[in-house]
């Protein structure tokens, strides 16, 4: 439904932050109690604009392996009528890989509890340095699922774009 929304919504609004937030007034609206971690991402060029609700900072990695985190943040659509996200805009240079995932990735956790978590998806990511965005997302799914033995407690979403 989510997904929905910010796919029609972005047909007619220039800016991801007012779609989520006309998003985030129709599921406080509709009172069910639902709330949905986010990110949306308006490319134009090699700017990405992004919108964040409650969701994990972009991770950006650099043609040397290096990786930067974006900002992140906001609060989760659904919990208040007055969304309360985290805008940044990002430039993806040529040989800059722009990497957005879900809670589930790092929030996974191996036989002794311990979460994945945005250093070791960093380090994945460090790797992967001049690769293709399949191999990265490749990389990053096996890594995690060698990490849990191949548990799955929430949805894994790994999404990799590669400037050019």
């Amino acid at each position: 439904m989510v997904r929905g929304g910010l796919r029609v919504l972005s047909a007619w609004e220039p800016d991801p932050d007012l779609v989520m937030r006309k998003v985030n007034e129709a599921l406080v609206a509709q009172g069910t109690g639902m709330f949905v971690m986010a990110v949306a991402g308006f490319v134009k060029g090699r700017e990405i604009r992004l919108s964040s609700a409650g969701h994990h900072p972009a991770a950006l990695l650099q043609p040397d392996g290096a990786v930067r985190f974006g900002a992140g943040g906001g609060v989760p659509l659904g919990i208040s009528a007055e969304a309360e996200t985290e805008v940044q805009t990002l430039t993806v240079a040529v040989g800059e890989t722009l990497v957005l995932y879900s809670e589930g990735l790092v929030s996974s956790r191996n036989e002794r509890g311990e979460p994945y978590g945005e250093e070791r998806l960093a380090d994945v990511l460090g790797r992967c340095a001049g690769q293709a965005p399949s191999t990265v997302v490749k990389a990053v799914e096996a890594d995690r699922h060698a990490f849990s033995g191949g548990q799955v407690w929430d949805e894994i979403v790994v999404f990799a774009l590669r400037g050019v």
